[in-house]
């Protein structure tokens, strides 16, 4: 059977394999029916047949796909009918996204912030040319009740910080709003990408909005210390351990610090604090204080003149007077001190 993908979509299963569909040709090339269903292998670059839907009868470019949460995959052709493939195998552990931090208690109806690395997975997972494109390259949040029997709730996610693909080691965000009728109780949150889960991360939903509002307070003040950290340090490289007893899927966050990472941060602040030092003129320590009672200055009293010294300078004055009038042909006259008379000739 000759077939080919003349038009057709594509969808990148959580086991790595490629889920592909096409139909005969002719020659001339010419769209033609049933649609038949391969899986491509990259590992070995094979093409593997696989059962093909009932509702693929047909031609190729009617197909479209989406990849679920659970991993399934959902294919519908034009009509009403709605098939699901199910793979088989498992995800590779490395492909998983993490969770970094995440609020222990929520609220029914509340949105709080996630986050956590490789958020969006390492494809846009379905594609089709420029027909029809379900990419799912965005965090979904799913919530499942501790209790039995399980119960599963999705969350709402948005006003995410990316919406790029194979982001490593590097932390992004995302908001989500809890269902606002979701039943209080205890919770294993997950945050999925392109259908393959990360580990779970155990919530309380609480009325208590108290509980609710220092949670919020804490994860503010953990994000910014984080942020400065990561301004001023090298990122830590989060390793995971399971837990001997419990859910095997809770991770535990361990951080793992270099003795050399430490002796510079120390250095670099030191030297920080030094170019804080030299910024100011006079170092805190050797500014004089200022403000306070200003000091009164000393009133001073006029002294009194006696009678004595009143009538002495009345004298000089009208001695001085008298000795700038002139006396004969315009010459001055001589000045006599008071208080003697001239002597005759």
């Amino acid at each position: 059977m000759g077939g080919r993908a003349e038009h057709a979509p594509a969808a990148l299963l959580p086991n790595g394999k490629v889920l592909v569909v096409a139909s005969p040709i002719t020659s001339p090339a010419t769209f033609q029916t049933p649609t038949y269903c391969f899986e491509f292998d990259p590992a070995t670059n094979t093409m593997t047949a696989v059962p093909r839907p009932t509702n693929a009868a047909s031609e190729a470019y009617w197909g479209r796909m989406l990849v679920l949460p659970n991993g399934q995959l959902l294919w519908t052709a034009g009509s009403t009918v709605v098939e699901i493939y199910a793979p088989d195998g498992t995800y590779d552990p490395a492909w998983r996204p993490s969770i970094t931090s995440c609020p222990a208690v929520v609220h029914p109806g509340g949105s709080y912030t996630l986050h956590g690395r490789q958020l969006n997975g390492l494809s846009q997972c379905v594609y089709y040319g420029d027909d029809a494109s379900q990419a799912t390259n965005y965090p979904i949040v799913r919530l499942r009740s501790a209790g039995f029997p399980h119960h599963v709730y999705y969350c709402r996610t948005f006003d995410f910080s990316t919406l790029a693909v194979q982001t490593g080691t590097v932390v992004h965000s995302t908001r989500f709003t809890v269902p606002s009728g979701l039943p209080y109780g205890s919770y294993r949150l997950v945050v999925i990408a392109n259908g393959i889960p990360s580990a779970s991360f155990h919530v309380q939903v609480s009325k208590k909005v108290w509980k609710e509002l220092k949670w919020e307070i804490k994860e503010i003040k953990e994000h910014l210390k984080w942020e400065h950290d990561l301004l001023t340090k090298r990122e830590p490289d989060f390793l995971g351990k399971e837990i001997a007893e419990g859910d095997p899927e809770i991770i535990i966050p361990e951080e793992t610090w270099l003795e050399d990472v430490r002796r510079v941060a120390v250095e670099v602040d030191r030297i920080q604090a030094q170019l804080d030092r030299k910024r100011a003129f006079i170092a805190p320590e050797e500014r004089p204080e200022v403000g306070g009672a200003a000091a009164r200055p000393e009133k001073i009293r006029p002294r009194k003149a006696t009678e004595k010294e009143v009538k002495e300078k009345s004298e000089t004055r009208a001695f001085l007077i008298a000795g700038a009038r002139p006396e004969g042909r315009g010459a001055p006259a001589k000045a006599r001190r008071p208080g003697k008379r001239p002597r005759k000739s």
